[in-house]
């Protein structure tokens, strides 16, 4: 199976101006995109090789996006791209296994090819012709990102600015993650927040609280 990630976001769930607390701020706005989460069933991704580590788990592979234009004269420093995982159940959480990518520092790529395996692992790997191997298309990566959340239900990337690449355009992660089957279903919600630097200097900028609910969505 193979999974072509796409170079924008193709189903925004929240499409808007960021915000700040501070008034001075007021008329320069950075938009922002953020994409709907996809998923696809892990024993779906990898097949008939897949055994799960725990079976009375649904495990899942989730491609999280989100893009930003920031005005002219204004550069975004860094990002945090989070998802917060729940099952609503008291006691039932769900679990991140792995995050794509999930250490970037210097290096610049293009069309980056990873494999799931049973290992539940994402890992960059060489795809030969007639290969059985599930993988992933990557157009690029970003060179600076730092990650967080492994083992706990609050996957986490950190997007750092680099000389050479402005955090500016559309950009895709994925994470594999697994929530106990009897809870039915997982839920999901995105936030994003920014430092934006300006003529007053760097601020933080958030997603406004009243799109908390359409960034919410429900799996499967």
């Amino acid at each position: 199976m193979t999974i072509d990630t796409p170079l924008t976001v193709e189903h925004p769930i929240f499409a808007g101006d960021l915000e700040s607390h501070e008034e001075r701020l007021r008329g320069e706005t950075t938009k922002a995109e953020i994409g709907r989460p996809e998923w696809w069933f892990v024993s779906d991704v990898i097949g008939d090789s897949f055994k799960p580590p725990q079976g009375d788990d649904t495990y899942l592979l989730l491609r999280f996006s989100f893009s930003l234009t920031p005005p002219k004269g204004q550069t975004v420093q860094a990002v945090k791209l989070q998802a917060v995982l729940t099952c609503g159940d008291p006691g039932i959480d769900p679990v991140t296994f792995d995050l794509f990518p999930r250490e970037v520092l210097e290096e610049s790529k293009t069309d980056v090819k990873i494999t799931v395996g049973p290992s539940l692992k994402m890992e960059e790997a060489e795809v030969s012709a007639g290969s059985i191997e599930t993988h992933i298309q990557i157009p690029r990566v970003e060179p600076v990102v730092t990650t967080s959340g492994i083992g706990r239900s609050l996957p986490t990337w950190n997007f750092q600015r680099h000389r050479r690449h402005p955090l500016v355009g559309s950009r895709m992660v994925y994470a594999i993650v697994a929530y106990p089957t009897a809870a039915k279903q997982m839920s999901i919600q995105v936030d994003l927040t920014a430092n934006v630097k300006g003529q007053f200097g760097i601020w933080p900028l958030y997603v406004p609280s009243t799109a908390t609910a359409q960034l919410t969505r429900r799996i499967p």
